[in-house]
């Protein structure tokens, strides 16, 4: 059988570049891409010699035009296919919705929204030929958004709304479209976290707080990327692609609680845990 080729977007950590090595042991040739590829090549280098053949390494600003197009453009002429497309690049910027300037709230939509859908635009041709997979990787805060996550959970809201639409359109050519929910899970997610409070912001102490809260729950119960992996390859593997798939255990029961109870009383709930873990979080810091 000929080898299924896939593109990953933000390959350079966590579950772009968990995913790499089980999906080229499988025998598929993988673009993998990133930006600053001349600074990072070297955290392949023990792939690239057990994959000379497989993996394929592209820079990629998924915001750039010319380098969407460029990716495109080279798969199409190398392999003549795509027949699958991960798009997993993205960050977030957490903090109060008054304080985050307009920039940054441009930039977080433009790398987690409109790269994506501007990069699935160009492959979808190709996709099309191979009656491919698109898979995305949202949050489950992209189904249900936290104090102080507003732009980082509206970016996945607005993709959701967008792929669901899609998934609609593409099944009579027979290309199908799954989300991917995860919750807190150990990745560089947190690293790349962009913080924005402003000075003497009136939502200083509750913006801090909630933040330390969520980075130490993180730390604490967070799952590895090998989890999200594993759900990407049985999905990879699935006739039919159900349209959302959580993963974590925050997330499956953050997910059954939003379904199940009525917002009268979810809301009330999350405000009651938030609370919670704030009492909690301050007695730990105060017992140490």
């Amino acid at each position: 059988m000929e080898a299924k080729v896939g593109l990953i977007t933000g390959c350079s950590s966590g579950i772009g570049y968990a995913s790499l090595a089980p999906l080229l042991s499988r025998g598929d040739i993988v673009y993998a891409t990133l930006r600053q590829l001349s600074s990072r090549r070297e955290i392949f280098a023990d792939l690239k010699q057990q994959f000379p053949d497989r993996l394929r390494l592209l820079e990629l600003d998924v915001g750039s035009l010319e380098q969407r197009t460029s990716c495109i453009e080279t798969i199409r002429e190398k392999e003549s296919r795509l027949d699958y497309l991960i798009n997993n690049a993205g960050y977030g910027i957490f903090g109060p919705f008054e304080d985050t300037p307009e920039s940054e709230i441009r930039q977080q939509f433009e790398s987690n929204f409109f790269g994506a859908v501007a990069l699935t635009q160009l492959a979808l041709p190709l996709l099309r030929q191979q009656k491919g997979r698109i898979l995305v990787i949202s949050s489950i805060l992209g189904s249900v958004p936290l104090p102080f996550t507003s732009f980082y959970s509206g970016s996945k809201f607005a993709l959701e709304g967008a792929f669901e639409s899609l998934s609609h359109e593409l099944r009579p050519h027979g290309v199908q479209v799954g989300l991917i929910l995860p919750g807190g899970h150990r990745t560089s997610f947190d690293s790349n976290r962009k913080n924005s409070t402003a000075v003497n912001s009136v939502y200083t102490k509750e913006s801090e707080l909630f933040l330390s809260i969520m980075k130490a729950s993180l730390d604490d119960h967070r799952a590895p990327p090998e989890h999200v992996v594993r759900a990407i390859l049985r999905l990879l593997e699935k006739k039919s692609l159900p349209l959302r798939t959580f993963v974590g255990r925050d997330s499956q029961a953050i997910h059954v609680l939003h379904s199940l109870l009525p917002q009268s009383i979810f809301q009330p709930l999350v405000r009651a845990g938030i609370r919670f873990s704030s009492n909690s979080f301050v007695a730990r810091l105060r017992g140490r």
